[in-house]
């Protein structure tokens, strides 16, 4: 593993006299580190290389600015780990070739970059066009102790710099170590599955969601804080209700508390964000809703951030759809409200569509 800062001589030298002579730091509290990951039939990067990295970083740094600033919420961004102005740039050089890697190698590459970690990391692969047989790129975390409940995690986002447009997946990778999930909206970036007509769309042409900068607002990492308080806590988690007679809409009720003032809650269904709730105060009730369509038979993950940037993360929750109304019983209602409708398949309904 090698380390570089990329910046001009003069100005790394400034920066490096201003560090020494006033005593003081010029590293970001909390930020991104960029590690650039190389096969064995690729040479070392050079000041070219180096560069074409750093400007998709700096891209997708300057693509969340932008998406703050311009919704109301300020020029906040992440930082990159650098001096100053200043990148500084890891390079690790693989032990296989890459057609060894392009084999949904993703765990083997976190493995050779561990001496090279940070909190947040931000991989750039030389020679490969996607990560795995499924995804172009991708992001995992890693955790330890606590049952993977904090915000005490490493993150990886891993992109093939032969990608067709690598500021996007650095950006969407990224989105996901902040706590983005995927929506369905096909111009927004952290869209799960894009339809792509022709090129693949500039990152230019995409924007974030309200719910997502408002999660991004209190973010430790758009707010340069590395202090590591309790996250919020969930003290119960209700079982399903239907919300009508229908039984088509269900709610979930989750009781959570905090030693901050509470913010937003996130409710996921295979990665996909279904409802977004702001909470408020010490302590909130959330609401989740969503349809039995929705539900079947999904991974259900839950998320909560509070206003001083504690997260805490729910994986894999165990709920239950309701349990059904019988068919004669919601029939018998529907005649009596004279509801010229037909019910069919309540009977079968666990399962059904």
């Amino acid at each position: 593993m090698k380390r570089f800062v990329f910046l001009p001589l003069n100005r790394l030298i400034a920066s490096l006299f201003f560090m020494l002579f006033f005593n003081v730091s010029l590293l970001q509290a909390q930020s991104v580190r960029l590690i650039y990951f190389y096969p064995t039939d690729h040479a070392a990067p050079n000041q070219q290389k180096m560069a074409e990295c750093g400007k998709i970083a700096r891209e997708a740094q300057s693509f969340y600015r932008q998406e703050m600033l311009d919704n109301g919420f300020g020029e906040k961004t992440f930082e990159l780990e650098g001096i100053g102005d200043s990148i500084t740039f890891y390079s690790v050089r693989g032990s296989r070739d890459t057609q060894h890697y392009a084999t949904n190698r993703w765990e083997q590459i976190i493995t050779e970059i561990s001496d090279a970690k940070s909190e947040i990391n931000l991989i750039l692969v030389e020679g490969l066009e996607v990560i795995t047989n499924t995804a172009v790129a991708m992001m995992a975390r890693s955790c330890s102790g606590n049952k993977c409940t904090t915000d005490q995690h490493t993150f990886y986002a891993i992109v093939p710099l032969k990608t067709e447009e690598p500021v996007v997946g650095a950006a969407h990778e990224l989105g996901h170590t902040f706590g983005l999930q995927h929506n369905r909206e096909n111009a927004s970036l952290m869209v799960g599955r894009r339809s792509i007509e022709g090129k693949h769309p500039k990152i230019a042409s995409m924007h974030l969601r309200k719910n997502e900068m408002r999660w991004l607002d209190k973010h430790k990492y758009f707010n340069n804080d590395s202090s590591a308080n309790d996250p919020p806590v969930v003290r119960k988690i209700w079982e399903t209700k239907w919300e009508d007679e229908d039984q088509k809409g269900i709610t979930l009720r989750i009781d959570i508390e905090s030693n901050y003032e509470l913010h937003q809650a996130q409710l996921m269904f295979d990665g996909t964000v279904i409802d977004s709730d702001a909470l408020m105060g010490l302590s909130d009730n959330v609401y989740f809703h969503f349809t039995k369509y929705q539900f079947g038979s999904q991974r259900v993950d839950m998320q909560f951030i509070d206003t001083d940037g504690n997260i805490r993360y729910v994986d894999n929750v165990g709920i239950k759809e309701p349990e059904e109304v019988s068919r004669e019983y919601v029939t018998l209602r529907e005649k009596s409200s004279n509801h010229n409708m037909v019910v069919v398949g309540w009977a079968s309904m666990k399962g059904g569509n």
